[in-house]
């Protein structure tokens, strides 16, 4: 999947799920979380940890990087 490089995070991650049809409910369940909590990440309204943007990550096909600015 190639995604421009200026869309934050969340927004990323949000167009990943869209992307292979996920509803916020599949995702979460994926994820081992509830829907309430992934919508509220989605929506970037609580404090979220590297580790947890991973495993949604990686319940959608996807990986976090790191580049050099």
């Amino acid at each position: 999947m190639t995604m421009k490089k200026s869309t934050t995070l969340l927004d990323q991650l949000k167009a990943a799920r869209m992307e292979k049809g996920y509803s916020q409910e599949r995702t979460a369940h994926e994820c081992g979380m509830t829907t309430t909590n992934y919508a509220r990440i989605e929506r970037g309204d609580n404090g979220t940890t590297i580790a947890t943007f991973e495993r949604i990550a990686n319940a959608l096909g996807c990986r976090l990087t790191l580049e050099k600015m």
